[in-house]
């Protein structure tokens, strides 16, 4: 990293116009009103402003295995969100999102594709309707809903254009939601593609789910099911439990997932045929440390999209999303078929200092006429939150290698993130 970088990082460290508490917009412009009085007028004036200012900077070497493909950027941005306070049950939101490259643009050299152009403009616009255990909301948003890629550890936040429709509270709901368009991480726009393909155009996708708890003497079950349908690329079903023992020394997490989806429409994925489970064990061997173990078993099937993987056109080539057993530099769905194995030991050592170890293997392939991945991932990380004059920021890095006899490189790649959220 040059001397300009950390300059420029230092800067914005301690003097960026982003640091100020979070706060009431009638406390910004010093309006008397009764915040608790429900009116129209009151609902703009009382609203309140978040944010948040990200500076990434991601380094690979023979990125993805591929030789030579060393990438070195660096980016700044974030989001700033005005929403209204509640009046009749009903809210809005919008927020403005940009990113700007901190590092020179050299064409001469690989860079990172999402951090590397400089973009901005309308992120979030949304209205939500809350009254009791119902909520809906309209318009360009964040989606927690599985197999959607809300995987956002990068400058600009992922949304869709959607309708979101929920009854219930936190781990007893069921929820419909409907989206047309989509905006990625790396884009200021909302586009009728995905991360699939940005030439392949649909209406999008609906998605109908449901979770239901249950607390019983010595355990708590939490199960969830959901059915979506991509609109000519496939349908998906997908069910997960876990039984934990919250009342024991260990507290043990067991979980079980089962997934499968089917082509549909024009296919514009070709045929997708997959079936696959996992199972997860997690536990507390220490106080405030989690062990977890996972495996997942994904049904090879050489007439289907890689070999019989999952296919989710808003999660590929961003996240594993639900799968127990995940690499962290790579998807598991995208790379194929067999048995994936993962394990990680994470924990708080004090209220500002979080670390973790992650080791995934990946013995899959992504066609019957290839040789196992045998993909071996290593990565550590860390998380460190300061306080006092600096409370709100916060320091992230991750550091991983990845190694395959596939290939005679070795996949490197750091990602060191400077943040400030209020």
């Amino acid at each position: 990293m040059s001397k300009q970088v950390i300059t420029l990082l230092g800067i914005g460290l301690l003097f960026s116009p982003y640091v100020v508490a979070e706060q009431k917009v009638n406390g910004l412009f010093l309006y008397s009103t009764a915040c608790e009085t429900e009116s129209l007028a009151n609902a703009l004036v009382c609203g309140s402003v978040s944010g948040r200012l990200n500076t990434l900077y991601y380094s690979t070497h023979d990125a993805y295995f591929e030789k030579n493909l060393n990438q070195d950027t660096i980016t700044t941005g974030g989001f700033f969100k005005y929403e209204t306070a509640s009046w009749q049950g009903f809210k809005a939101g919008v927020s403005y999102a940009g990113q700007w490259r901190l590092d020179d643009k050299d064409p001469s050299k690989n860079e990172v594709s999402e951090l590397r152009n400089d973009k901005d403009g309308l992120a979030e616009a949304y209205l939500n309707w809350q009254v009791n255990d119902w909520s809906v909301q309209l318009g360009q948003q964040s989606l927690d809903v599985p197999f959607l890629g809300d995987y956002d550890w990068r400058v600009m936040p992922p949304l869709f254009r959607a309708a979101d429709i929920r009854y219930g509270q936190k781990d007893d709901y069921i929820r419909a939601t409907w989206l047309d368009r989509f905006k990625s991480y790396a884009d200021d726009q909302f586009f009728k593609t995905s991360r699939y393909s940005t030439e392949i155009e649909t209406d999008g996708m609906w998605s109908l789910g449901g979770a239901k708890s249950f607390e019983l003497p010595q355990q708590i079950i939490k199960t969830q099911a959901w059915y979506q349908s991509y609109n000519d690329y496939n349908q998906l079903g997908y069910v997960e439990g876990h039984v934990q023992w919250s009342h024991h020394k260990y507290q043990p997490d067991l979980g079980l997932q089962m997934m499968y989806a089917k082509d549909q429409g024009k296919s514009y994925a070709g045929k997708v045929d997959h079936q696959g489970v996992g199972i997860s064990l997690a536990i507390q061997p220490l106080d405030r440390v989690t062990l977890k173990t996972a495996y997942n078993y994904i049904h090879p099937n050489k007439n289907s999209y890689l070999n019989g993987a999952l296919f989710a056109p808003y999660m590929i080539y961003t996240a594993s999303g639900p799968y127990f057993a995940q690499p962290f530099f790579t998807s598991t769905q995208d790379l194929g078929a067999g048995n994936a194995f993962m394990m990680a030991i994470e924990g708080p050592l004090n209220d500002q200092l979080y670390l973790g170890a992650n080791y995934s293997f990946m013995n899959l392939k992504d066609s019957d006429d290839v040789k196992a991945l045998n993909q071996s991932e290593y990565v550590v990380y860390g998380f460190y939150n300061l306080s006092g004059a600096l409370k709100g920021w916060s320091i992230a890095n991750f550091f991983g290698v990845a190694t395959s006899p596939r290939s005679e490189q070795t996949f490197l790649q750091n990602r060191l993130g400077l943040k400030y959220q209020f």
